[in-house]
C-alpha cells in the first residue's frame, strides 16, 4: 500500500549492492518481471471492465451497493493502467525518462486509488449495516446519496496523497554510476517525515477504513446468524415468512462476498505495509531482500485483478451476465468469420460448384422414366 517512489527508494539505500542487482542487463530477469506485471494488467484490464460495462449496462443490477462496487473497480482500473506500466518500467529502465509531472502524477495516482478503494469499502460496509441491522430507518445512501458519496471519497484521497506527489523530484542519483531517478526529497531531518508520513499512511489507508468495515460485517453476521423467523400460522404470515427467508439468504450471499472481498485486499497489501514499517522503523536490525520485496510489491499489486472473480464465484446474475456476454462476442465472431468465408469464395468457384451440381442433376433426370422428367426439371429451377 506504500507510494511507488519510496518502493524503490528503498532499494536504492538499503543495499550497498543494489544497482549491480537492478541494473545489470539480465534477460530473463526483465523477461519474467515483464510477464508477471502484464498477466496482473492483462486480467485486472479485462475483468474490470467487464465488471464496469455489466452493472451500467443491466438495468437489474443498478443498485446502490453495485454502484460502490463499480466505483471500486474503477479505482482498480486506475492502478491498472497507471502503476503497473511504470512499475514495470522502473525495474527494466536505468533512468527514469518520464519527466518531472509524471514522477510526481504516478506516485499520487497510487496513493489516491488505494485510498478510494479502502474507503469506498468502509462506504458500503456502513450502508449495508445500516440497511440490514435497521431495516425501516434511513440508510446512508438517503442521508448521504451516491452523487455525494462518490466524490467526496476521490476529493478526500487526493488530498490525503497530496504529500506522496509533492514531495517527489527527478534527482540525478550518484552511486556507482550516475542515474536519473524519481525520488522522495523530504525536508531536514529526512528521516523524521519518512517515518511520520510511512505511519500517517498505513493508519488512515489500512488500519482505521478496513477495521471499521471489519467491525460492521462481524455486527451484519452476528445479527443475520441470530435472527430468526417466527412459525407460521396464516397464509399470509406464510408468505411474508418466505419473502423474509428469501431476504435473508440475499444478504447472507452479498455480504460473504463483500467479506471476501475485503479480506483479499487486506491480505494482498498487508506484507508490503508491514515490510515498510519494519525498514522505516528498525532499519539497523532489518537486512533488505530484494526478492522479498518485489514478491511483495506484484502481491500487492495483484489485488486489482481478483475482484471479477469473487463477484463471478458469489454472485449468480454477474455470473449469468458474463456468460451471456460471451455467448454475445462468440457468436458474433462466428458470423464475422462466416461471414468473410463467403465473401473471400470466387465467382469461378462459386460457376464450378453451380456447374458441377447442374450435371449431376441432369444424369439423374435422364436416368428416370418418362413420367418423372418434369420431376427432374422442377428440381433443376429449384436450385437455379
Amino acid at each position: 500500500m506504500y507510494f511507488e517512489t519510496q518502493f524503490w527508494e528503498k532499494l536504492l539505500e538499503m543495499n550497498p549492492n543494489l544497482e549491480e542487482e537492478l541494473y545489470e542487463k539480465n534477460y530473463w530477469k526483465n523477461v519474467s518481471i515483464i510477464t508477471l506485471y502484464s498477466l496482473i494488467f492483462v486480467i485486472s484490464l479485462l475483468g474490470n471492465s467487464l465488471v464496469i460495462y455489466i452493472i451500467f449496462s443491466k438495468r437489474r443490477m443498478r443498485t446502490v451497493t453495485n454502484f460502490y462496487i463499480a466505483n471500486l473497480t474503477f479505482a482498480d482500473l486506475l492502478m491498472t493502467l497507471i502503476n503497473i506500466p511504470f512499475s514495470t518500467a522502473r525495474i527494466i529502465l536505468d533512468n527514469w525518462p518520464f519527466g518531472d509531472l509524471m514522477c510526481q502524477f504516478v506516485p499520487f495516482i497510487q496513493v489516491c486509488s488505494v485510498y478510494a478503494s479502502t474507503l469506498t469499502m468502509c462506504v458500503i460496509s456502513l450502508d449495508r449495516h445500516q440497511a440490514i441491522i435497521y431495516p425501516f430507518g434511513r440508510r446512508l445512501s438517503h442521508v448521504l446519496p451516491l452523487k455525494f458519496v462518490i466524490p467526496m471519497i476521490w476529493i478526500l484521497s487526493s488530498l490525503l496523497s497530496l504529500p506522496h506527489g509533492y514531495f517527489n523530484e527527478v534527482v540525478t542519483y550518484y552511486t556507482y554510476r550516475s542515474l536519473i531517478r524519481c525520488r522522495l526529497m523530504f525536508p531536514e531531518p529526512q528521516y523524521v517525515y519518512r517515518q511520520w508520513l510511512t505511519i500517517l499512511t498505513f493508519v488512515s489507508q489500512y488500519v482505521i477504513p478496513l477495521s471499521i468495515a471489519t467491525f460492521s460485517y462481524c455486527k451484519i453476521a452476528l445479527h443475520i446468524h441470530r435472527r430468526v423467523i417466527v412459525g407460521n400460522s396464516t397464509p399470509q404470515q406464510i408468505a411474508n415468512n418466505l419473502r423474509q427467508e428469501s431476504i435473508l439468504m440475499s444478504n447472507r450471499k452479498t455480504i460473504k462476498m463483500l467479506i471476501l472481498v475485503l479480506v483479499v485486499f487486506a491480505v494482498c497489501w498487508l506484507p508490503l505495509n508491514l515490510y515498510h514499517l519494519l525498514a522505516d522503523f528498525m532499519p539497523d536490525s532489518y537486512q533488505h531482500n530484494f526478492i522479498i520485496l518485489i514478491g511483495f510489491h506484484w502481491f500487492s499489486m495483484s489485488s486489482v485483478c481478483y475482484n471479477p472473480f469473487i463477484y463471478s464465484a458469489r454472485n449468480s446474475y454477474f455470473r449469468e451476465s458474463i456468460r451471456n456476454f460471451f455467448r454475445f462476442v462468440f457468436c458474433r465472431c462466428d458470423r464475422i468469420t462466416e461471414s468473410a468465408n463467403n465473401a473471400n469464395t470466387s465467382p469461378n468457384t462459386q460457376y464450378m460448384s453451380f456447374r458441377h451440381s447442374s450435371r449431376l442433376i441432369r444424369r439423374e433426370s435422364s436416368n428416370t422414366p418418362n413420367g418423372d422428367e418434369n420431376k427432374g426439371s422442377f428440381q433443376m429451377r429449384s436450385l437455379v
